[in-house]
């Protein structure tokens, strides 16, 4: 049937707007469309794709898909199109999968395709959609990062708690035998250095606390600055004359709520592994800066939000680390070294203490050009605080009532000694709830000693408020490794008790008990 003139002009038009609403519609979509026809000649590439890599559409139609692709996946795409063309059997149309892209800067990156296939004038083309989840890759490793460091973190933090009443229980009885060797050079000799151990014992377990981030920090308002100046001489005398070292700052840079301890042990392990990392010397630059974060930014960690933050960072001039590396650098127990060569619990620990003190870490490393771990911790509201004179109090003693709650019977017996040969009177409890019958059947306790983790449903905390309702002047002393209870008690403290941190020594029960039983109402 011949078509006249007008209506040809008319199929014209209408292929015309057809044309144009599809080009459109290519234009507009956010993910990559790309069609190809059965020999794989790109035919269409939309704006979306010319993003995702990098090529105008100009430079890729009419050339072979295969040159979006890394070397070993193009080999076997023309397979797959021949075998499907031949059998009917798909590989990859009609099923979405994972692959991988390559940009043209020579970039590998992942993406999401789905393949569909449709005729055109008789002849078999194929539609990809494709879309760069190179974002998602990376946020399901940071889960798969979280979830690892909090699992870790559950076990060696019950293993660290439990260690925490062991150590408290030899520092004890160290501190009573040392009584016994005064006269003997040789015993007092090896009472002291099992006394270094045990406190050896007792950072590890600390270390082993920061990294599940269930120590029990002990936060002050900081100035970085005068932080870092106080141990600069101890940095300089650790690392050797072959280092030098630069510490650059603004004057006022802010203050922030952190465990100084923590921060001193932070720096140090970074900068000694900055010193491993230049055998034959180098240069290490500590830097501090005020960071107002408003929004997401590409260099910075992916949990740190907006808000104002304190950075130190340590960069030095060392051999680098692989990507592979840096990926590892925080785990527990991970290190290059040579067996015997460290822990591997430095970098944990860090990690530990900065994520509890609601900070944030970024690491950037290059092979051959050196390291730089940046932390960013929050900015704090008020001003430093000036240092009081510390207490010179001696153990001294008393003679009140002291009901000792704790769960760890050989801890709970050395306490008891302790009170007893201070002069107090001691009733001991195993639970909270056989703690609260105690209280409710006498009226002689002056002071609740316990510990905050107990079995049972009374803990230490909800011993403590039980009680308080029975006597409402009762003083109370809390002990615990654990930093999350430790918070709660912050709570507690204005009104209810103190807090003795485990592992404690004899000295330390008896100076810290003072304070509750001393403190008027």
């Amino acid at each position: 049937m011949a078509i006249d003139a007008q209506e040809f002009d008319r199929l014209t038009r209408d292929l015309r707007e057809s044309e144009n609403r599809l080009a459109e519609l290519m234009s507009i979509l956010v993910d990559g469309l790309i069609i190809i026809d059965q020999h794989g000649i790109v035919r269409n590439f939309n704006p979306a794709a010319e993003v995702i890599f990098g090529y105008e559409a100009a430079d890729v139609v009419g050339r072979n898909i295969n040159m979006l692709m890394p070397a070993d996946i193009s080999a076997r795409h023309d397979q797959y199109v021949e075998a499907y063309l031949e059998t009917g059997i798909a590989k990859i149309i009609g099923i979405g999968r994972e692959v991988t892209g390559l940009n043209r800067d020579g970039r590998e990156f992942p993406m999401d395709l789905s393949v569909a296939e449709m005729m055109v004038d008789g002849a078999r083309h194929f539609v990809g959609v494709v879309r760069d989840i190179t974002e998602r890759k990376e946020i399901e490793s940071e889960l798969r990062q979280a979830h690892k460091m909090e699992a870790l973190g559950q076990l060696t933090g019950g293993v660290a708690h439990d260690f925490n009443n062991l150590l408290a229980v030899l520092m004890m009885d160290l501190e009573m035998l040392s009584d016994y060797t005064t006269d003997d050079e040789e015993a007092a000799e090896l009472v002291a250095e099992a006394r270094d151990v045990t406190q050896a014992g007792a950072n590890l377990t600390q270390r082993l606390l920061a990294f599940s981030r269930r120590q029990s920090l002990q936060p002050k308002v900081v100035d970085l600055n005068a932080l870092i100046s106080s141990i600069a001489t101890l940095l300089r005398r650790t690392l050797g004359e072959m280092v030098e070292i630069d510490i650059v700052g603004p004057g006022d840079v802010w203050t922030t709520l952190v465990d100084p301890g923590q921060v001193e042990n932070a720096i140090l392990n970074m900068a000694l592994n900055a010193r491993d990392a230049m055998p034959g010397g180098g240069r290490l630059t500590i830097e501090t800066a005020n960071r107002v974060i408003r929004g997401d930014e590409p260099t910075l960690p992916a949990d740190c939000g907006p808000g104002d933050y304190v950075t130190i960072s340590i960069a030095d001039t060392g051999s680098g680390m692989t990507p592979d590396v840096v990926e590892r650098a925080f785990d527990p127990f991970f290190s290059t070294k040579e067996a015997g060569g460290g822990s591997g619990l430095g970098l944990s620990m860090v990690y530990g203490f900065v994520k509890q003190s609601g900070g944030s870490l970024n690491i950037t490393s290059e092979i051959g050009q050196g390291t730089q771990i940046s932390i960013y911790l929050p900015r704090a509201a008020q001003a430093v605080a000036p240092n009081p004179e510390k207490d010179a109090s001696k153990m001294a003693p008393g003679s009140e009532t002291v009901l000792l709650v704790e769960d760890h019977p050989r801890l709970r017996r050395r306490a008891r000694q302790v009170l007893q040969g201070l002069g107090y009177r001691v009733v001991e409890s195993e639970t909270g709830e056989a703690a609260l019958a105690q209280l409710s059947a006498r009226d002689d306790i002056d002071l609740l000693f316990t510990d905050i983790v107990m079995p049972g449903p009374l803990d230490g905390i909800a011993l403590a408020q039980a009680a308080r309702k029975i006597y409402p002047r009762l003083k109370v002393l809390f002990t615990t490794g654990y930093a999350e209870y430790a918070e709660i008690s912050d709570e507690l403290l204005n009104r209810d008790g103190d807090l003795l941190r485990k592992p404690y020594a004899r000295r330390d029960l008896a100076t810290t008990i003072r304070n509750p039983l001393d403190r008027r109402n």
